[in-house]
């Protein structure tokens, strides 16, 4: 068993998509490292073929009995594999990713859907060096990453070949967790955000476990020891702290999912072996609270309030304008990357409080505005006025860091409390925002709590007044207490 943070080159490539893709939207939208961007991309142009389907395939023979070793299951079949460039892997992901946007955004046409799945994939295309498609039963390869992805990550070209073999691994254990738990099945019938990333996190965290076995039984120990530098994306650090902030968030998250869920499953392993493992990929966990705390999984879904409807309709406070609208879930691993610069035992501690979080997401695409209305519950209302005491420290905290970043200036940042509105306590941070190039546009977020219920309203580039927030806070407090009443009576 490979120590703690001896992951694979795999995980940090998959980290690697949500780290650069973010980072590289920013910047595209506020461009003032043109020639820094423009020399990234072009490090990521494919490159080659640094193996043939040939060699695909004797890899696949050889992996096969390695990846049945460590799981205790056998194939059915050799899974078919493929090798395709970034543009071949379009439809085939799309079509995976569709599941998981139908669950997230409930509030889009099929054809949106299709586009904001397309817009993805093409972000994520020249980080990917592998894919089981979990429609199809295929597992598609992109070799012309390989040579790209090495070279950006300072790998020597010497170390291909096992790295090669792990992604292949990995991937070959999606295939056989499909062929035991059907994978697209579970994907499509998920009930909502958080049971789908912890179903994520399952299947990952399991995929990294054997992973692991596979790169011992082929005596790469030392290669994964060279390779844990990437774990988080760690050589895509931006000196910029406007970047970085950025790319940590979104590492985070994958962090969580990769690593998280490799303990998760480890856990159960020295519990039970392969047949426990097996046992909770048949009935994964609902919540991902689970993931973080193994002791507490249960494959039970539980009635859940519908916090959905406390924020329908409040996008017309927003104003009329050419807007895309989510009501969605906040799951514990989004929280966790979003408060990734709060103190950790801090964070931990405000986390485990959140019973629900809901968010209303308004952006209007042609000028990059955007409006968030948030509703959470916590366990108490101490717990509630220590979350946004936190949240406030956390703030001032990352003002500091950004004092010195070239892409934006944040001025004019001010917390006071916010008057008006029927509360325990409510609070207003206000900054204006100038980027390198472009307009500077202000921010605003507003939270209010009553009793146990957090009410967050943000305003980013828009310029909405404070009497509509006194508006929207209300309507939110008002309906989430009419709701809990009928559901009481």
């Amino acid at each position: 068993m490979l120590k703690k943070g001896k992951i694979y080159i795999l995980i940090a490539a998959i980290v690697t998509v949500a780290v650069v893709i973010v980072a590289l939207q920013y910047t595209k939208r506020n461009p003032p490292h043109i020639r820094e961007m423009k020399k990234f991309q072009e490090l990521l142009r494919e490159d080659g073929m640094a193996f043939t389907t040939e060699e695909a395939q004797v890899f696949v023979r050889e992996l096969m009995p390695l990846v049945e070793k460590s799981t205790g299951k056998e194939f059915i079949q050799t899974p078919e594999v493929v090798l395709v460039d970034r543009k071949g892997l379009q439809w085939p992901l799309v079509r995976d990713l569709l599941p998981q946007l139908r669950i997230f955004i409930k509030d889009m046409s099929e054809n949106q859907l299709v586009q904001v799945a397309t817009r993805r994939v093409n972000s994520m295309a020249p980080f990917l060096l592998g894919k089981y498609g979990m429609e199809d039963k295929i597992l598609y390869l992109l070799p012309g990453n390989f040579l790209p992805l090495l070279k950006l990550s300072k790998i020597n070209e010497r170390h291909a070949k096992s790295i090669i073999k792990l992604i292949i691994a990995h991937e070959l254990t999606h295939a056989l967790q499909d062929q035991e738990v059907d994978l697209w099945k579970k994907c499509k019938n998920v009930n909502g955000p958080e049971e789908s990333e912890a179903l994520e996190a399952a299947m990952e965290g399991h995929a990294v476990f054997v992973q692991e076995q596979v790169a011992k039984q082929l005596g790469l120990d030392d290669t994964a020891i060279e390779y844990s530098r990437l774990l988080v994306g760690g050589t895509i650090t931006h000196k910029d702290a406007t970047m970085e902030m950025v790319r940590k968030k979104s590492s985070a998250r994958f962090e969580q999912i990769y690593l998280g869920g490799k303990r998760f499953i480890e856990y159960y392993y020295n519990k039970g072996g392969n047949k426990r493992v097996w046992n909770i990929l048949k009935a994964p966990p609902v919540e991902t609270s689970m993931i973080s705390n193994p002791e507490a999984y249960s494959p039970v879904r539980k009635k859940k309030f519908d916090y959905a409807k406390t924020l329908e309709g409040l996008d017309k406070y927003f104003g009329k304008g050419n807007w895309s609208v989510r009501n969605t879930e906040i799951t514990k691993l989004q929280l966790r990357s979003s408060y990734v610069n709060m103190e950790a035992n801090k964070r931990d501690e405000n986390i485990s409080k959140i019973t629900h979080a809901q968010a209303l997401i308004v952006k209007n695409i042609q000028n990059f505005s955007k409006g968030k209305v948030v509703i959470m519950t916590l366990k108490s209302d101490k717990d509630c006025h220590k979350l946004i005491s936190d949240l406030e420290v956390m703030a001032l905290n990352n003002i500091e860091k950004m004092k010195n970043s070239t892409m934006q200036k944040i001025e004019a940042f001010v917390i006071r409390d916010f008057v008006g509105i029927e509360a325990d306590i409510s609070r207003k941070l206000t900054a204006t925002a100038k980027p390198a190039q472009g307009k500077s546009y202000t921010y605003v977020l507003i939270r209010s709590c009553r009793g146990n219920v957090l009410v967050q309203v943000t305003s980013n580039n828009l310029h909405i007044s404070d009497e509509k927030i006194r508006a929207i806070s209300e309507k939110v407090f008002n309906r989430y207490n009419e709701m809990k009443e009928q559901q009481e009576g």
